[in-house]
C-alpha cells in the first residue's frame, strides 16, 4: 500500500482500485499516520497520503475486534469482510457465521456493518 501511494501509482491512475485481502483492518490507522509522516509526500502527491485510501479496499476478518477502531478512524472506509472460505484454518469464520459475527459486533454502527458486509464490495466491483 505504501509503495502504491508514495511512488505515485494511485495519483497517476486515479480510477485504479486495489483490494488487499488475507490481512486485517487493524494496521490501517497506523499506516495512514505513518505515511502522512513522510516529509515530502504531500508535496510530491499533491495531497496527504491517507487521502489515497479512497482507492484502496481492505478485507477484514469477522472475528477481528479491532474492526470497530478501523471504522472509527477511517471515515468513509472501504473495509470488506473476508471469511477464508472454505479453509479450515483458525481464521476461518464461515462455519461460525461470518455475517452473524459482523452483525453482532459491538461498537460498529449499522451503517458500517452494511458497508463491510456488502456495500463496499459492490462499489469495488462497480455494482452500485
Amino acid at each position: 500500500m505504501g509503495s502504491l501511494i508514495l511512488r505515485g501509482a494511485l495519483k497517476e491512475f486515479p480510477k485504479l482500485r486495489v483490494c488487499f485481502v488475507e490481512g486485517s483492518a487493524a494496521f490501517v490507522p497506523w499506516l495512514m499516520d505513518r505515511l502522512d509522516m513522510d516529509p515530502t509526500a504531500k508535496k510530491k502527491l499533491g495531497r496527504q497520503p491517507r487521502e489515497f485510501f479512497s482507492q484502496i479496499w481492505v478485507s477484514a476478518f469477522a472475528a477481528e475486534n479491532s474492526l470497530k477502531y478501523a471504522c472509527d478512524y477511517w471515515k468513509g472506509h472501504n473495509l470488506t469482510v473476508g471469511s477464508d472460505y472454505p479453509h479450515g484454518d483458525p481464521s476461518a469464520t464461515w462455519k461460525d457465521g461470518t455475517v452473524r459475527m459482523i452483525k453482532e459486533m459491538d461498537g460498529v454502527s449499522e451503517t458500517d456493518k452494511e458497508k463491510i458486509l456488502g456495500e463496499n464490495a459492490m462499489r469495488l466491483f462497480g455494482m452500485t
